[in-house]
């Protein structure tokens, strides 16, 4: 259940630990995010989870009212969302207030809004005030994009930091630790004598840092105990959801075939363009065929198969045992690949607009979303992905 405290003091009393999870779903709304981001909800260990921002890849609708209906039936935990950088105007509507505290006789988490690289007045007098009110011993301080470091360069400027410490003040030897997000990695270092802690592998995709060895996808529990702040970093796997209903395992081996379907049929129309002499048909039929793969590989891990070897024996007519899928996951996932196919016949009408018989469609430039299969025409590609969120550096021109 996501929480909209509100109050910006969330009283917790009982509260012992927490866990943490970063950058779900900034890459984009695909299955794999989806099923790292479902990972990460169900096994935390905290009495209550804390999501770093970035929770979708673009800070509106229907991006953020698809992951809210996500969280809101997956986790089994309450769950505070934080502000980041992709975050948007809608953010208050989905997730309530950006500056607030969780506060238990164990410890303090003060959660602050800098997803613009900068701290509001109001979010500095929020932790000045918090930090004279509390009793404990023990506080950490949360914030979407870390302070400089000596890591990575992908940090809130110099001066913003020195405004941090200012606040901080008298209270600072109060503060165990400083939890950050944004970089999609997991590193550790220590800020003018403050312990800090940054982490991005909650869904979305691992970069490569400089001096960091590349983490597996994460999430991380912190844990109070005897006045002394535990840090344990939890790997997750991208566990296919079974489908113990057969209706939805039906459907989703049914459109499964249909994209394999697609995807060859699309190819056999490339060659038999080329054989023409139409290469800029065939060069929209691979693109095709291309999109079709693409939600076939996503239809392919919802329905938990792994490779050939893995599933050696399988008895494909058979329903697949276990919890049954997630509804908010299968829909997304169907209504993704009818917007993709949607686009496609789209591009293939504008194409042939106006062409006799028999002539050839002028060649064109297509991008394929990396992240969902998303088919776009044009010189330039767009900046995110109409139909799944992920950022444009992930789009593939097709060759």
């Amino acid at each position: 259940m996501i929480l909209k405290p509100v109050s910006r003091l969330v009283q917790e009393l009982d509260a012992r630990s927490f866990t943490v999870i970063g950058n779900p779903c900034s890459d984009g709304l695909g299955v794999e995010s989806f099923q790292l981001f479902r990972a990460g909800l169900t096994a935390a260990r905290g009495d209550f989870t804390v999501v770093l921002g970035d929770i979708s890849p673009i800070g509106r609708d229907p991006y953020y009212r698809t992951v809210a209906e996500f969280v809101d039936r997956t986790s089994p935990k309450p769950v505070h969302v934080m502000r980041g950088n992709h975050d948007g105007p809608d953010y208050d509507e989905y997730f309530g207030t950006a500056d607030r505290a969780v506060l238990s006789e164990h410890f303090a988490l003060i959660m602050l809004d800098n997803s613009s690289r900068t701290f509001s007045s109001g979010s500095l007098k929020f932790l000045r005030e918090t930090l004279a009110m509390v009793q404990t011993r023990t506080i950490v301080v949360a914030f979407h994009i870390p302070p400089p470091n000596r890591i990575t360069g992908n940090s809130m400027p110099a001066d913003e930091w020195r405004r941090f410490e200012e606040t901080v003040g008298v209270w600072r030897n109060r503060i165990k630790l400083l939890v950050c997000g944004h970089a999609h990695s997991y590193f550790e270092d220590e800020i003018d004598g403050l312990r800090l802690v940054v982490t991005g592998g909650g869904g979305s995709t691992i970069n490569e840092l400089e001096r960091v060895s590349r983490p597996p996808h994460h999430v991380v529990e912190i844990a109070a105990e005897d006045g002394q702040l535990q840090v344990a970093v939890q790997p997750l796997a991208a566990n296919a959801d079974a489908m113990a209903d057969e209706e939805a395992a039906t459907l989703v081996r049914i459109v499964y075939s249909v994209q394999c379907d697609h995807h060859v049929t699309h190819l056999l129309d490339a060659e038999a363009a080329l054989e023409k002499g139409h290469a800029g048909a065939a060069h929209l039929y691979r693109a095709a065929a291309q999109s079709s793969l693409a939600q076939a590989r996503a239809l392919y891990r919802l329905m938990g198969r792994e490779g050939l070897l893995d599933d050696l024996g399988t008895d494909y007519t058979a329903g697949l045992a276990g919890e049954a899928i997630d509804e908010v996951l299968l829909a997304h996932a169907l209504e993704t690949i009818t917007r993709a196919e949607q686009q496609y016949v789209k591009i293939l009408s504008r194409a042939t607009d106006g062409l006799g018989e028999g002539d050839d469609i002028p060649t064109g430039v297509y991008y394929l979303c990396g992240n969902c299969g998303y088919l776009f025409a044009g010189v330039d590609s767009p900046n995110y992905c109409t139909a799944c969120g992920a950022p444009g550096s992930s789009f593939q021109e097709v060759k």
